[in-house]
């Protein structure tokens, strides 16, 4: 129970208490019946906590269970989406360094090395510039 659920609880305790026995004491009694009233007052007190306690026990247990379900719904959710992002993450690295590889006078555009977006359909493939100008 959170500390302003515990401190309402003893507000409400010791508001009972301090009512009860002022009813009791200052009506009109005979001893006999005063202690009679007293421990009824007393019992009916410790009644109406136990059943505030009982009410605040569920209420925290009930909303403990759904934060644990919650919780786990969000991390199941969570492992899924990362694994996801790094399963796109590699295709697309594996895609670009089949594209870009490199070999003798071969050389890539700026235009070609902007990255593909993982789930883009669009590939640019790598076209090698001949290093001998024939047609001069």
């Amino acid at each position: 129970m959170t500390k302003k659920g515990s401190s309402f609880l003893i507000g409400v305790v010791a508001g009972a208490i301090a009512g009860t026995v002022s009813a009791l004491l200052l009506a009109p009694k005979s001893g006999k019946e005063l202690r009679k009233d007293v421990a009824t007052g007393a019992r009916q007190v410790g009644e109406t906590t136990g059943k505030f306690a009982e009410r605040a026990k569920d209420t925290t247990t009930r909303i403990a269970s759904r934060v644990g379900e919650q919780s786990t719904r969000i991390a199941d959710k969570t492992k899924e989406t990362t694994k996801q992002l790094v399963d796109d993450v590699k295709g697309w690295r594996e895609r670009r360094q089949g594209m870009v590889t490199l070999s003798g006078d071969s050389t890539v555009s700026e235009a070609e090395e902007t990255p593909i977006l993982p789930g883009a359909q669009a590939e640019v493939p790598v076209i090698p510039e001949s290093g001998d100008d024939e047609s001069k």
